[in-house]
């Protein structure tokens, strides 16, 4: 597994959001990305093409999750700054924190796999604690969830473990 530890400086994020759980999260995220994806050429101050997949669990403890617990799911793009934010967008603000950005290529099948292992297995073996930031995947241009095969970088929060 190919990954790097960065210490993010201030991101701010233009996009839409919606609250669901991990039981609706595909039928939900499908019809926030038919509502964001067509919009985001009008986001100004673009940082770069990626699109962001953003998820803010508020409190993340993998050990509790549930299907029906709820989460903010964002679509967007990272912006240098906030200003002239399209009517129907919204912004969202992440403070300075330690990423672990993990490069990943496989199917949505797989992404789920290596998403439960990291959190279940390879974290905790590696002495990190998840923090409690919003999690996100940076998407390049091709990606599209029906390609066999995607590529993304995933972003975790976390901390040492002491």
């Amino acid at each position: 597994m190919t990954y790097q530890e960065i210490k993010t400086p201030t991101l701010y994020i233009v996009g839409m959001k919606v609250e669901m759980s991990f039981q609706t999260m595909r039928e939900d995220t499908e019809r926030l990305a038919k509502q964001c994806m067509p919009r985001l050429h009008e986001v100004q101050n673009r940082v770069d093409d990626f699109t962001v997949s953003l998820n803010d669990y508020n409190a993340f403890d993998y050990m509790k999750l549930t299907p029906g617990g709820l989460f903010e799911k964002w679509i967007g793009v990272e912006v240098s700054q906030l200003d002239n934010v399209p009517d129907g967008m919204v912004t969202l603000t992440i403070e300075p924190a330690t990423y672990l950005a993990i490069e990943f290529k496989g199917s949505m099948a797989e992404y789920v796999e290596n998403w439960h292992y990291l959190h279940g297995i390879w974290l905790p073996q590696n002495q990190y604690q998840v923090d409690s930031r919003p999690h996100f995947e940076k998407l390049n241009s091709n990606y599209h969830p029906k390609n066999i095969i995607n590529e993304e970088i995933i972003w975790i929060p976390v901390v040492a473990s002491t």
